[in-house]
């Protein structure tokens, strides 16, 4: 609001506000199904964008020191790439040949659910995100989301799948995120990995009536002007 032109209204911030409604996107009802075949190995899933955004650095820092402490585990690197993909992706395929299922963009949307049913957790590194719908999805298919302390996650899970986050300081964050991995790696090898939290509220089951009650309001104020 501060970069707008002279002459703004005033308390235009709180009129607008009291106008507004925030409707999260829906994820589809096919999401939801009761049926999760995991791996037998500890399987994490990586779902994002290949952009610096997302922060890959910090991904791989965290899998080179789980392999380091010799822990076995495997991972799918997925997502849409670009024209100049972060050069750590190259290396980091080369670096963890041994561990990587998957790797790449998965077009077909069955095999990439099937994907996510199969992978115990999925990890956020991200800088930005404004709703997280990668993460989303794979919660919404039983994967335990590992996402930061901020961002729209503060509003999405509770603070047992969260970890602190430093996005100024590679090192500290790494360390801290390979914590929170080694603790789930430890729970999946004593069965006492947690359920994935409940998505349903977020389906479109459940949102479809708030958007069309949405649409309708919208659409007779149009009719009276």
């Amino acid at each position: 609001m501060q970069r707008l032109p002279d002459g703004v209204p005033g308390n235009i911030s709180q009129s607008l506000k009291s106008k507004s409604v925030v409707v999260p996107v829906p994820l589809e009802q096919s999401q939801f199904v009761k049926n999760k075949t995991k791996r037998d190995k500890f399987t994490i899933v990586w779902n994002h964008r290949w952009e610096h955004d997302k922060w890959p650095e910090s991904f791989f820092a965290a899998l080179r020191e789980l392999k380091k402490r010799k822990l076995p585990f495997q991972i799918h690197v997925l997502g849409q790439q670009f024209k100049n993909n972060p050069q750590i992706f190259e290396r980091a395929k080369q670096e963890f040949a041994e561990q990587v299922i998957s790797w790449g963009m998965i077009v077909d949307v069955n095999q990439y659910r099937q994907i996510l049913r199969a992978s115990h957790v999925v990890v956020s590194t991200a800088l930005h995100d404004f709703q997280g719908l990668s993460i989303l999805e794979a919660v919404a298919n039983g994967a335990v989301p590992v996402v930061p302390d901020r961002l729209a996650y503060i509003e999405l899970f509770d603070k047992t799948f969260r970890y602190s986050s430093y996005p100024e300081d590679l090192d500290m964050q790494s360390i801290i995120l390979t914590e929170q991995l080694i603790m789930l790696y430890n729970q999946f090898n004593s069965n006492t990995l947690p359920n994935a939290p409940d998505l349903s509220h977020l389906s479109w089951g459940v949102l479809k009536e708030k958007y069309v009650d949405l649409i309708d309001s919208v659409t007779q104020r149009f009719e009276y002007v």
